[in-house]
């Protein structure tokens, strides 16, 4: 039925353009009980007013499918050849107007499911403020971002770490990165701060809880691309330590990436998290450092 509704909205669309060529233009097939032996309506071409004959086309069930045919006069082809040129072209952007709807849901579901908040959504490399401080990282990043679909063998486990000041653009390059990458390839994955996401888990406790603890992690594990940020931040215990050391192991295990910002030194890293946890950050993980200044309180100083 959908598909009727759309040959006959691209139809209607032909004969607005360029109007009809002919009587009963919506009605070119009739069709009825082969046992009924009528004179079919009449019909004739608006160019020279010849009278149309059908054609007989027997199908199922009893029922005899008459098509008018065209005429053949030189008006009526140089109309019927641009009405076929029309009718294509319409389709063919129909079929362009669905297929963008269509990648649009798909990235429409894929941000929802990666948990970026309202917040980031919008966060990209075009929209990135470089200096020369930050050039660098911008391009390193924008780089791994491009070429995530291509990563393969053990490279497909190749992750990055943002570490530098509070302010420095980490989060904002991590986003841009989990946009492009959503965008670009319709790559799902998982984007959250550290406080977040182990809060989340902390939810599953709850009896009331509609997800359990092993679904969670399982996601957080298992996502072709984990984005954590503010690693660190966290309150420091043997069960934050833990959960983070099962996630990361298991992805350091299976060559999945993981993105990681953070506002300590490696060293201060490793002391808080564990030397097991964060060396295997450091095999898989490319470091980018950022030397710049909070260019938030630069902004908020601005003028002043």
């Amino acid at each position: 039925m959908e598909n009727m509704q759309t040959a006959m909205t691209t139809e209607q669309k032909v004969i607005q353009a360029i109007g009809s060529a002919e009587t009963n233009q919506d009605k070119r097939d009739f069709q009825r009980f082969s046992s009924i032996d009528e004179p079919l309506p009449e019909s004739t071409c608006l160019f020279c007013g010849k009278e149309l004959e059908y054609a007989k086309l027997t199908s199922a069930f009893n029922f005899t499918v008459f098509i008018r045919e065209y005429c053949t006069c030189a008006k009526s082809l140089e109309y019927w050849i641009e009405y076929t040129k029309l009718k294509e072209q319409f389709n063919e952007e129909f079929h362009d107007q669905c297929k963008q709807a269509r990648a649009e849901e798909i990235i429409n579901s894929l941000i929802k499911k990666s948990r970026i908040g309202v917040k980031f959504i919008n966060r990209t490399f075009d929209n990135f403020k470089t200096t020369p401080q930050n050039k660098a990282a911008y391009t390193r990043t924008l780089e791994y971002a491009k070429g995530f679909k291509e990563l393969k063998g053990e490279d497909k486990g190749n992750g990055l770490t943002l570490v530098g000041n509070v302010g420095t653009g980490k989060t904002h390059l991590a986003a841009s990165i989990a946009n492009y990458i959503i965008r670009n390839h319709n790559i799902k994955l998982v984007f959250g701060n550290v406080t977040g996401l182990l809060a989340e888990i902390k939810a599953t406790y709850n009896k009331d809880s509609d997800i359990s603890e092993m679904k969670l992690l399982k996601e957080l594990k298992e996502t072709p691309l984990l984005i954590i940020d503010d690693l660190g931040k966290e309150k420091t215990s043997d069960w934050t330590n833990e959960v983070l050391y099962l996630i990361i192991n298991y992805r350091y295990e299976n060559l999945l990436p993981m993105i990681i910002t953070s506002n300590l030194r490696l060293e201060e890293l490793g002391s808080k998290m564990g030397e097991a946890t964060i060396s295997r950050v450091l095999e898989v993980n490319r470091t980018i450092g950022f030397n710049s200044k909070d260019y938030r309180t630069e902004k908020r100083n601005f003028g002043r």
